[in-house]
């Protein structure tokens, strides 16, 4: 298969035709960039651009986030076998549904620690900020650990 060199502002096509073209359209239709897919599988953004370019395919782990985050199985993207684009609708409810674990409430005065790999750093919380810290990674799709105490 031969690369496909595109020009910086292109819309991912309507009927995708190759792994690169299948990846860049779901993301597009769900809303991700570049970096925000990366983030999710712990990958670089040159590493998906490359992949929705068809300069390499993603590596056996990669394909497992990208059919967890994408909602396509392998055989659908690699192959087209079965691949469908979601509704727009039904992309942007997908992406903006947000659910938190079935957690007891903290009580108020409750020592609360946040600990963030994005930040890098460890800070006390009221209860309320905690609960509001974790919707944020939720949302962020980042691991984030509250320790209560």
């Amino acid at each position: 298969m031969k690369p496909v060199r595109r020009g910086p502002r292109q819309r991912a096509p309507k009927h995708p035709g190759t792994p690169g073209e299948r990846i860049w359209a779901l993301r597009e239709r769900l809303g991700y960039t570049q970096e925000e897919l990366a983030a999710k599988i712990g990958a670089r953004q040159q590493t998906v651009a490359n992949w929705e370019k068809d300069f390499v395919r993603p590596g056996s782990g990669n394909w497992r986030h990208l059919e967890r985050i994408l909602g396509q199985s392998r055989e659908a993207l690699e192959f087209g076998k079965g691949y469908r684009l979601p509704a727009v609708d039904q992309a942007a409810e997908a992406r903006t549904v947000i659910t938190l674990p079935d957690m007891p409430p903290i009580p108020e005065g409750a020592a609360v620690l946040k600990l963030d790999r994005k930040d890098l750093v460890i800070e006390p919380l009221r209860p309320k900020e905690a609960v509001a810290a974790l919707r944020e990674a939720l949302k962020a799709g980042r691991p984030i650990w509250l320790v209560m105490g």
